[in-house]
């Protein structure tokens, strides 16, 4: 019988250490994981305090509906209408856009090329 004690006891031990070992090592990943929520929260936090709202808008026209029967045809125009609205807030928004010296051209002359980067976010 104290056999059977003396192994049951060091079963519960071992069991102890093995339920410890595993408390442990979820707590460690849930360390790493609030870490990471916490990081993700301050760029979702600077995304939206960054993000400025550029509403662009057409409306058909009766003519478009009759220059274009098309449906296709009609979305297509109406894109295109779409972008070029776009753009042009885009350059009153933000009218210098950056600059970077490129190599110089054949005949010696120096160029630059000009770029707009952003972050578009869908609405949802």
């Amino acid at each position: 019988m104290l056999a059977v004690s003396i192994i049951l006891f060091i079963l519960a031990v071992v069991f102890a250490f093995i339920g410890n070992h595993k408390l442990l090592e979820a707590k460690s990943y849930e360390k790493i994981l609030e870490q990471r929520r916490v990081l993700l929260d301050k760029r979702d936090f600077a995304f939206r305090t960054e993000c400025k709202e550029i509403h662009v808008f057409y409306d058909e026209t009766a003519e478009d509906l009759d220059k274009y029967p098309s449906e296709a045809k009609r979305l297509a125009i109406v894109k295109s209408r779409l972008a070029h609205n776009l753009g042009y807030k885009i350059l009153a928004e933000f009218p210098n856009p950056d600059e970077s010296d490129l190599a110089p051209l054949e005949d010696g002359r120096q160029h630059k090329m000009y770029e707009y980067n952003f972050q578009v976010k869908e609405a949802k």
